[in-house]
């Protein structure tokens, strides 16, 4: 925890992950920076660590990676989403609603092959979101529109 917090308070080295975070021609150099970003947030659970996160750019990045093909690396970034919603949900709330979460989320939830802890884990950053206004509101607008897609209204 001590180190992660230190690292993430670094803001070159998170500038730097960052950047690396959309090295497309280098999947791994890419895959890895964004789990880097993740284990930062969860294993320092720091708000310090959030906010130098938050204001290098790095949730559209943590966004991107909760759709990856791999499970794993999806759960390590609807975590760190969880926390960053719980902890500095004010600081990240733009950089959120930009990168569309609670779209991505609805995606996740309505998926039939989404793991069981990738439901649950998008259900519990769901909650965290019902703390800002805008993102409440998109939760219930997409749930509007599930419904009557459904016919449940």
């Amino acid at each position: 925890a001590e180190a992660a917090e230190q690292l993430g308070k670094n803001v070159k080295l998170v500038e730097r992950l960052v950047e690396w975070c959309e090295a497309k021609d280098h999947a791994g150099v890419m895959g890895e920076s964004n789990r880097l970003l993740s284990a930062l947030i969860r294993h320092s659970k720091s708000k310090d660590v959030i906010k130098t996160i938050v204001q290098s750019g790095g949730v559209k990045h943590l966004v991107t990676m909760a759709t990856s093909e791999h499970v794993i690396m999806q759960n390590e970034a609807l975590v760190a989403l969880a926390l960053i919603a719980a902890l500095e949900l004010g600081t990240a709330e733009k950089d959120l609603e930009s990168a569309k979460l609670v779209q991505i989320l609805h995606r996740l939830l309505a998926d039939e092959r989404s793991a069981p802890e990738i439901k649950y884990n998008s259900m519990v950053l769901i909650c965290a979101l019902m703390g800002s206004d805008e993102e409440a509101k998109a939760v219930k607008e997409i749930s509007r529109d599930s419904a009557v897609v459904l016919g449940e209204e």
